[in-house]
């Protein structure tokens, strides 16, 4: 379960494949710790169903979940007002009802949840170390936990938003294009990027402002023959002095990229174990 307004997951639950989808997010809403106060709740169609209503409604919490095609009302059962509502709107405008159904209750915010798992499969892997199912849970909790910390520090102690990894001859801007538009979702609340002269362009700030609404801002050396520190924009170069700390990333041994981008996600991942 994520929090669409800080993109973090606030409840985490693994199940196996027998274990059907609205059973486990009943199972997951009870565990919510309700400091987060749920007023309204995205889901897919697989929620769609009598129990889950019945629970969001006794938390007080709206739904925002597309009813199974051909659904039927049932206007005697209180429980049900959201959906009943949903199924109006949708034959109100025929053909073309649940496109403006979605319009209607922003259910575009439900991407948000894609996005985590992306970003969680990016940067962990598709598959699990542990064979047991106990052991699986704990190792999503501590992954789920880790993404949230990278949100967390970012700005303030210089771990990562974004992470790519290319060959030598891709330039920095073409580079830096390309991986904020493959993590668009994790970097949806970055306001100002801050760059090198490496980035000088109209160009690049167009993009970027285009893709993710960020401005950028170009930091330079002072043109006096003296050494001065870049303003702020120490903060990435401090990251870099951590990352040659770890023995494997001395030199680019790797041959693939992913090996390499891997490394730089462990090597920052053993240093939040450290400090958490």
């Amino acid at each position: 379960m994520l929090n669409i307004n800080n993109k973090k997951a606030i409840a985490v639950k693994y199940s196996n494949g027998v274990y059907s989808d609205h059973y486990g997010a009943c199972d997951l809403l009870k565990e919510v710790d309700f400091q987060h106060a749920i007023k309204a709740l995205y889901a897919d169609r697989a929620c769609d169903r009598h129990k889950f209503y019945k629970l969001c409604n006794e938390y007080d919490i709206k739904t925002k979940i597309p009813p199974i095609n051909n659904a039927a009302e049932h206007p005697e059962i209180d429980y049900m007002s959201d959906r009943n509502a949903a199924i109006r709107l949708i034959k109100l405008y025929g053909e073309d009802g649940i496109k403006e159904w979605k319009k209607e209750v922003n259910y575009g915010k439900r991407s948000y949840i894609e996005g985590f798992f992306s970003r969680l499969k990016q940067i962990f892997g598709f598959s699990f170390r542990n064979k047991s199912e106990i052991n699986r849970e704990k190792e999503l909790l501590i992954k789920c936990y880790l993404l949230n910390k990278f949100t967390d520090i970012v700005d303030t102690q210089g771990l990562p938003h974004a992470i790519h990894i290319t060959t030598a001859e891709a330039t920095d801007r073409s580079s830096a294009v390309k991986m904020v538009k493959m993590l668009k979702a994790n970097l949806s609340e970055v306001k100002n990027i801050l760059v090198d002269a490496g980035y000088t362009g109209e160009n690049f700030a167009t993009q970027i402002k285009k893709t993710i609404g960020a401005t950028v801002e170009v930091i330079k050396r002072s043109e006096l023959h003296t050494f001065v520190v870049l303003p702020k924009r120490w903060v990435v170069e401090r990251s870099f002095a951590w990352l040659e700390k770890c023995r494997r990333l001395w030199k680019n041994c790797e041959r693939k990229l992913n090996t390499s981008l891997q490394m730089i996600v462990l090597s920052f991942i053993s240093l939040l174990l450290r400090r958490f």
